[in-house]
């Protein structure tokens, strides 16, 4: 087996691990996409349905029927963007701000022994080369 395919074969392995880890830590019956895009809007703020499509790299309707699902929920609200009259922005709102700390909260405290035994340096060249394969992978995606 190659290096890249040792690497390949951890992400997966990991993916499956994460999804296991992610239901342990949804305290509030977030799908793994509503829970991306309550992070992200807590993380960056107001933004548009479009901005994060462009940032997660799905498409606009996606996001729009989450955005959907979490207003329906209590987790978001539109807000008038004064760059553009039609797309509004999405918010937080108090219940959204509550349950994304929460899960934060949550996985941070269960992490924290693997935080403690790891390196930084470590975590951030894995991070680092995972980061540089998805973006090689998606670049190598929209030119073939």
């Amino acid at each position: 087996m190659t290096d890249i395919e040792h690497l390949i074969d951890e992400i997966r392995l990991a993916f499956h691990s994460l999804s296991g880890f992610a239901a342990r830590v949804n305290v509030h019956d977030l799908d793994p996409s509503e829970r991306a895009v309550l992070e992200f809007l807590s993380i960056h703020g107001a933004t548009t349905v479009p901005e994060i499509a462009r940032q997660r790299g799905v498409s606009r309707q996606h996001i729009q029927s989450i955005v959907n699902e979490l207003a329906e929920r209590g987790f978001t609200t539109l807000q008038p963007n004064p760059a553009h009259r039609r797309s509004h922005r999405v918010a937080l709102t108090g219940d959204g701000i509550a349950v994304i700390k929460a899960v934060i909260d949550r996985e941070r405290s269960l992490l924290a022994p693997f935080v403690d035994y790891q390196a930084p340096a470590t975590t951030v060249a894995a991070a680092a080369a995972v980061a540089d394969l998805r973006k090689f992978l998606d670049h190598n995606q929209e030119s073939s």
